[in-house]
């Protein structure tokens, strides 16, 4: 198999993958704000006033700290799935700069 093709076929592969990255950080984002309004308003309730809840080994303690935790989840994610799609462009370019170079 030649250069070209294989490096087509993994930048179309990479490119596939980031953009399901990048889907599922925009389709799970109504269940994040939900998670966040309910975490919230749980901290918010004056019975548990103080208490500290662990999300993902983070400890926060109120609901700025809630939705910094999520945030910067969500953030993550988008930030993967840039370099995931810069990545796989910048191999497609290099497929068709090697398939110019061999024909």
């Amino acid at each position: 198999m030649e250069l070209h093709l294989i490096l087509g076929f993994v930048g179309d592969f990479l490119t596939f993958l980031s953009g399901g990255v990048l889907a599922w950080d925009a389709v799970y984002a109504e269940k994040e704000f939900v998670a966040v309004t309910e975490i919230t308003e749980g901290l918010a309730g004056s019975e548990l006033k103080g208490i500290k809840v662990n999300l993902g080994g983070k400890i926060v303690e109120n609901a700025t700290g809630v939705e910094r935790f999520f945030r910067r989840q969500t953030s993550r994610k988008a930030t993967i799935g840039c370099i995931l799609l810069g990545v796989g462009f910048a191999v497609l370019l290099a497929a068709r700069i090697a398939e110019f170079v061999n024909h």
